[in-house]
């Protein structure tokens, strides 16, 4: 379950306020579990460490967003926005990664996203761009990656 401050601070708060409190207080670790965030606008914010278990992402724009070592198991992140998002170590246990749909004629994508050391394990990523992604040493045992021609 969330925590309701966290959850007010990310929607109320500006990204430079969010981010200070996230890079200046290392015991600030961000609880947005089993929260909705569908289709909000959460670009360019610092994520790291926060946890998104189980975190309706479905649609959310999360391009330019530092989300390492952040905890996205069982989250639902079909059609969400995360290009240029860093996710260096981050877990995707049972994340939900397939398209919803084609946005602004472009396929949704992890294209330029750093995925090192992130696990996807048995994640589904049918028709995601991973143009140009990083995947060094990305775990995706009994995972599906299929290659999409538009």
């Amino acid at each position: 379950m969330a925590d309701i401050k966290h959850l007010y601070l990310l929607k109320n708060s500006d990204k430079a306020y969010w981010d200070y409190l996230v890079l200046s207080n290392l015991s600030f670790i961000p609880d947005l579990s089993g929260a909705d965030l569908s289709n909000k606008d959460i670009s360019f914010r610092n994520l790291s460490r926060a946890n998104l278990s189980n975190t309706n992402l479905r649609g959310a724009n999360l391009s330019g967003s530092d989300l390492s070592d952040t905890n996205l198991s069982g989250a639902d992140l079909m059609g969400a926005n995360l290009l240029a998002a860093n996710l260096t170590g981050a877990i995707l246990t049972g994340a939900d990664l397939t398209p919803l749909e084609i946005v602004n004629g472009q396929i949704v994508s992890f294209s330029k996203t750093d995925l090192s050391h992130a696990k996807l394990v048995g994640a589904t990523a049918e028709g995601i761009d991973f143009d140009r992604a990083i995947l060094f040493q990305t775990i995706m045992p009994n995972g599906v990656i299929k290659r999409n021609y538009y």
